[in-house]
């Protein structure tokens, strides 16, 4: 019996094609990471735009708050100076009750919810700042890393 000779060119092949396989599949993976990376930056990019829609509704519900109590000692004054409130004493409507109060702890009562709404908005805004500032800065890196993938 008669042994026959390997025929190395067949294994060299093999060997070749297995390790084209492996950078074929290093690519795949850094795809994988790559779009992965994306996703979350998109998702990161996402819930930060929607956390600036939800502060600047805030603010915007403030300012409206504040504008009402501006009116509300504007009607004070008036009153005051039209002589039409004789008892010295306001009927005051806080969350879902009347209260009656007298003139001046009314008016007081008013301008410490202004002064608290005027602080949360400045801090509102602080913050917005900020936030806009990172959305941009996301926004940059999100669309390196997608040329990244389509390139």
């Amino acid at each position: 019996m008669k042994k026959q000779p390997i025929n190395n060119n067949n294994n060299n092949k093999n060997n070749n094609s297995h390790k084209i396989g492996n950078v074929n599949n290093n690519n795949n993976n850094n795809n994988t990471d790559i779009n992965r990376n994306v996703e979350e930056m998109y998702l990161e990019k996402e819930e930060l735009r929607e956390d600036i829609i939800i502060d600047k509704r805030k603010i915007l519900d403030l300012d409206q708050r504040n504008n009402l109590n501006i009116e509300a000692l504007d009607n004070i004054v008036n009153m005051k100076s039209e002589n039409k409130n004789k008892n010295g004493k306001l009927w005051i409507y806080t969350g879902d009750i009347f209260i009656q109060m007298k003139e001046g702890n009314a008016k007081e009562l008013i301008i410490k919810e202004n002064d608290a709404i005027e602080s949360e908005i400045e801090s509102l805004q602080s913050g917005l700042v900020e936030k806009q500032q990172n959305l941009k800065k996301l926004e940059m890196d999100y669309q390196l890393e997608r040329n990244k993938l389509f390139t």
